[in-house]
């Protein structure tokens, strides 16, 4: 008999229920589910320590989080006001999603099938895809649980660039597996573009478009060449053939992202305005030490609420203030070191693409490293790539390798 609570169920399970966003989406829903996330995620956690007889090990990547967390959080407290309800949820999402997910993950390194997982992932990605295409043509049905405007869907991740960035993070995630049927994988790639796609988000427009171009090219693969080229001309056509659903908004956003790639600039209330308001926020109060955790969240004039900066970057410097931008920009630095290290070892460029689409990621958004998907996302990198260690080919220290 299957235990159900055997540590490896208990992580698809609770991989599984991050990853379609459940916690959230009944949050959305009733507004009062917060701690639901948190309570599933210390269960996992102590099934794990139990059975890995009372200890947890870490590895340099986890060290590295961790590392960047506690400076991040510690010199947050130096210019705050006041102590919060949305300080602790702010506290407690960043500490699940880049530091505990990861634990979990490595500490279940030997017993979980990683293959099975990318094809898990892969499955859940479909699955998705499928469900924010819904959404796109059944935009009034599920606009509850969509904080959206203007008929762009989110999926299970309550935000349509959200939505975008993880369904990319899947691709690149899934996109060495070989398959007996290439034909279902190239369909669920094909599903999950035009998912990307419809969330009309220009970030990960960019992004998607950088990534996977240079993938294929630094692949060498003319085989590999051509059914990606089928691919994408696929993905264009069919996405251009709801040309006539748009409605304005979306077209603008559209041609506003051609725009933006010809080097012309956006106009007044997008990205310029913001970043020119959060950095003179910082610069008028405090440089050094910032003005405390979630003083960036409605830093912007913009009705009716404000906006915050939409950049993690002056989102970190605002809240930590030096210290934490250094931090931030060593790890990022780090991780993208590591990452060519691994592409050095085995000539495969996808963590770095990952790694990247992270960093151009925190440049237009803030929000990302909050959700508690992206620490999913992020443990499925630590099984994925430290299982690939005993490779022939590597001779480097592999990207999440013990110190």
């Amino acid at each position: 008999m299957i235990s159900v609570f055997h540590k490896k169920n208990v992580y698809w399970v609770f991989f599984t229920f991050s990853f379609l966003n459940i916690g959230g989406l009944l949050n959305a829903l009733t507004g009062s589910t917060f701690f639901i996330y948190p309570i599933i995620s210390l269960i996992t956690l102590a099934v794990v320590f139990k059975k890995n007889n009372y200890k947890l090990e870490t590895n340099s990547f986890i060290k590295l989080t961790g590392t960047f967390f506690f400076i991040y959080f510690l010199f947050g407290f130096i210019g705050i006001d006041d102590l919060s309800i949305s300080l602790f949820r702010h506290s407690v999402k960043l500490f699940f999603s880049i530091f505990l997910l990861p634990i979990i993950a490595y500490n279940l390194r030997n017993d979980i099938n990683t293959n099975a997982l990318q094809k898990w992932i892969m499955v859940l990605m479909l699955i998705s895809s499928v469900f924010t295409i819904i959404q796109y043509f059944f935009y009034d049905f599920f606009s509850p649980i969509c904080m959206a405007i203007a008929n762009r869907p989110s999926g299970f991740w309550i935000n349509p660039n959200l939505c975008g960035f993880f369904l990319f993070i899947c691709y690149m995630l899934t996109i060495n597996l070989n398959p007996k049927r290439t034909f279902l994988m190239r369909f669920c790639q094909y599903l999950t573009l035009i998912a990307i796609l419809l969330t009309f988000s220009r970030t990960v427009y960019l992004i998607s478009f950088i990534s996977i171009g240079l993938y294929t090219i630094i692949k060498n693969d003319k085989t590999y060449w051509k059914e990606t080229v089928v691919l994408l001309t696929a993905v264009i056509i069919s996405f251009f053939s709801l040309y006539p659903t748009f409605n304005e908004n979306q077209i603008n956003r559209l041609f506003s992202f051609f725009k933006a790639v010809q080097g012309q600039e956006f106009k007044t209330n997008t990205r310029k305005y913001v970043w020119t308001s959060s950095y003179n926020h910082i610069i008028n109060n405090n440089i050094y030490t910032g003005t405390g955790h979630t003083s960036m969240s409605r830093v912007v004039p913009y009705e009716p609420r404000g906006l915050g900066p939409h950049n993690f970057y002056l989102w970190v410097w605002g809240n930590s203030g030096i210290v934490g931008l250094i931090s931030l920009f060593s790890f990022f630095i780090i991780l993208f070191y590591k990452s060519i290290q691994w592409f050095k070892a085995t000539k495969d460029s996808s963590l770095f693409f990952i790694v990247f689409g992270c960093w151009m990621f925190a440049i237009f958004e803030h929000a990302f490293p909050f959700d508690h998907t992206v620490g999913i996302l992020i443990s499925a990198c630590v099984l994925i790539y430290n299982s690939r260690k005993n490779l022939k080919e590597i001779h480097l220290n592999e990207v999440f390798s013990e110190v």
